[in-house]
């Protein structure tokens, strides 16, 4: 397996210019009512990486399909992407050039320049200067000049980023070089309403230059994963450069068991944000207008709201489905099984995968802080062969110590909607399963139970 020697994110979030004022954000409730399209006239995107060396330095093959994965999950979301593999470094700044040509002149553009491959930090009179290596780059320590003259330093993209009229640009380094240049940085600001006004200068770094990773990039996974919805932490379907920083945090050090912990921060005077967007229809926004509720029905949802899955919500449902048409359809409540559900799980401690049916394992029960209360969680998870069922039994005591730890640090206590709860609570499943156990289950894990406390 090829290694890179230090893997390194590095975000440099650039947004030069205020909202224009007939789009200026008012209130932090109305950042849920923006979309790319009402705040940037094109978004373009340059994926470029070096998976085939010539100057010695070793191949990276899981590089091709990072930039394939990249440039698959920003065109879905709205970029249009340009790809630039195995570049020399005269190529790689002709193309770089016409990139910002065509559209950094733009005030209303949203950029994104994303490069993965060899990184390299050079000791220059006591300072650390990382660069990233392209194609034609010699070995350092052969060829000085030779990697020079092959070479791109960071510092390249931070002194030009000025130039670029844009309003929002984000530079990505998935290579390898040191991790410091938080040395300046500030904490995270609160007010997110500000910080659209504010230009911004963030880095995202993976660690420092003593951590090992392999070429396969989990920061390339998270990172796909982040925009799909697992960084908006308040699920108003916007993501920030902060909410990406600290969600890449976070995720990679569970994923790598904390051999890597990357680290963000801002540029004191850069207090901006990057912002992404979830164009996944909310569950809010696709419900119809509702009636005003009569007294009943607010206590009915009240008695329902407190805990969802007792058997006063189940009556208070059924009274529900009585006083609203609109409820009639609905599947039939299920609440008091469930609770037995999960009291059974509880009271039994499976170890061997005989006393499990194949093909499904129970794990329970998991304390879950949400929605400002308590609850408690079991979950059965399906195994895709009798191989995989028997490693999942193997490597339970390890599923529920991970999902435990990830459950409480979820952040769901911010989330106000049961159906989003559950539906974060089942992904962190998966998740855990998944990092445990890879490729074991065949579907996502089942909520079997879930009980407020």
């Amino acid at each position: 397996m090829t290694i890179k020697a230090v893997n390194v994110i590095l975000v440099i979030l650039f947004a030069l210019s205020a909202l224009a004022d007939s789009r200026a954000i008012k209130h932090a409730d109305n950042i849920s009512e923006l979309n790319k399209d009402s705040l940037f006239s094109v978004s373009a995107a340059l994926v470029a990486g070096v998976y085939n060396y010539e100057g010695g330095w070793p191949d990276l093959p899981g590089v091709k399909t990072d930039l394939d994965t990249v440039s698959e999950m920003l065109s879905s979301r709205g970029f249009l992407v340009e790809r630039a593999d195995n570049l020399t470094k005269a190529e790689f700044f002709a193309r770089y050039d016409r990139f910002i040509s065509d559209y950094a002149d733009d005030p209303t553009a949203r950029l994104l320049i994303y490069y993965a491959g060899h990184g390299h930090t050079l000791t220059e009179n006591s300072e650390k200067n990382g660069y990233i290596v392209l194609k034609d780059a010699a070995r350092p320590s052969e060829n000085r000049d030779g990697f020079l003259s092959g070479s791109i330093p960071i510092a390249f993209f931070s002194s030009h980023a000025s130039d670029i009229r844009s309003k929002q640009v984000l530079f990505m380094f998935d290579s390898c070089f040191s991790g410091t240049v938080f040395s300046a940085m500030r904490s995270i600001p609160e007010l997110i309403t500000e910080l659209l006004k504010k230009p911004v200068r963030q880095f995202i770094t993976s660690g420092s230059e003593d951590q090992m990773v392999p070429d396969v990039s989990i920061f390339r996974r998270r990172f796909v994963t982040a925009l799909s919805g697992d960084a908006d932490q308040n699920m108003d379907s916007v993501i920030t450069g902060s909410e990406l920083g600290e969600y890449l945090r976070r995720s990679v050090s569970q994923y790598t068991s904390g051999t890597q912990t990357p680290v963000h921060g801002k540029m004191l005077g850069f207090e901006g944000e990057f912002l992404f967007f979830n164009d996944v229809p909310s569950i809010e926004a696709s419900e119809p207008p509702r009636k005003e509720m009569s007294g009943e029905k607010e206590e009915l949802l009240a008695i329902i709201k407190k805990n969802p899955h007792s058997p006063d919500a189940s009556k208070a449902l059924e009274r529900l489905r009585e006083i609203d048409d609109s409820l009639k359809n609905m599947p039939p409540v299920l609440a008091p099984e469930r609770k037995d559900f999960v009291m059974k799980a509880k009271s039994m401690k499976r170890v061997n995968y005989d006393s499990d049916e194949y093909p499904y394992i129970i794990l329970a029960p998991f304390v879950v802080p949400a929605m400002d209360r308590q609850y408690k969680a079991a979950f059965r998870i399906k195994a895709k062969n009798m191989d995989t069922f028997t490693k999942l039994n193997e490597r339970k005591d390890m599923i529920s110590s991970v999902l435990s730890r990830r459950l409480k640090e979820s952040n769901l206590q911010l989330v106000s909607d049961i159906i989003k709860v559950r539906k974060r609570i089942k992904q962190t499943a998966g998740d855990a399963v998944e990092w445990v156990c890879p490729d074991c289950i065949e579907t996502q894990p089942a909520i079997a139970g879930l009980m407020g406390l």
